[in-house]
């Protein structure tokens, strides 16, 4: 499925079907994000999402889950992108424009909605405020009662847990990187070799300090700076004073 574009799964139906807005579709017509919100009932609807991570996998399995339920194929949502990638055009078409107050988002599990703990989490506590329950089938997970309640808390916690260690993970590589002396950010834009270049295009080649900048792609402020640092170490030297090589950046 191409990036960016929201394409459902196609769904069989009859020849001639009066869609949901009163035009006629024909059989075979893929479905787009405009014409699939299923009418919405007094009692709730149950809308299914599915989601397969290529083109090679089937997700016969989650729609044979779905059909078991009752669940129209009207109401039914199938995806092809990564779990990892959390702006998924069909999800959020049926997160957005086709879940109502009442409705209940059934997945066949829960990591049909994404690999992110932290991304689950806040959808699912994002339906319930909205009134929409969430039910996956073989996980046998329901926000619905006091107990799903309980289990969007937990989900809650355990996210915000996950956060927590992947922080304390990346602050321990920096600081061991640190100790090791690696250099932290992105590489230095001047070193000590750039200074007799620049000199030579200042003195011999008349350039400004703007266009020896230029040609060097450093900033005018850079610039200075490096030539001033190797002046100051020039300094030093010519007063035989011993000093540590010019700094790199």
């Amino acid at each position: 499925m191409p990036h960016g574009r929201c394409h459902l799964e196609p769904i069989k139906t009859p020849r001639k079907q009066v869609a949901n807005d009163g035009r006629s579709s024909t059989a075979g017509k893929p479905a787009t994000c405009d014409d699939r919100v299923p009418p919405a009932t007094s009692t709730g609807r149950s809308i299914f999402y599915a989601r397969v991570s290529t083109r090679d996998q089937k997700a016969d399995l989650q729609l044979d889950a779905a059909r078991k339920l009752g669940i129209p194929t009207s109401a039914i949502f199938v995806e092809k992108a990564s779990g990892k990638q959390d702006d998924r055009p069909v999800l959020s078409h049926v997160l957005t424009r086709v879940l109502q107050p009442g409705d209940t988002l059934v997945c066949w599990k829960l990591d049909r909605i994404g690999r992110s703990l932290a991304f689950t989490a806040k959808v699912l506590a994002d339906l319930d405020q909205r009134g929409i329950r969430f039910r996956s089938v073989e996980d046998g997970l329901s926000t619905q009662g006091s107990t799903g309640k309980l289990v969007l808390h937990v989900l809650a916690a355990v996210a915000q847990f996950e956060h927590s260690l992947i922080l304390e993970r990346a602050r321990a590589g920096l600081e061991a990187a640190k100790a090791h002396g690696v250099r932290l950010g992105p590489p230095p834009k001047w070193d000590a070799s750039m200074v007799q270049k620049a000199r030579k295009l200042m003195e011999e080649d008349k350039l400004s300090a703007e266009q020896a900048a230029r040609v060097l792609k450093v900033s005018r402020r850079t610039l200075f700076r490096g030539l001033a640092a190797a002046r100051d170490h020039d300094k030093l030297v010519s007063r035989d004073i011993s000093v540590a090589p010019l700094p790199q950046g």
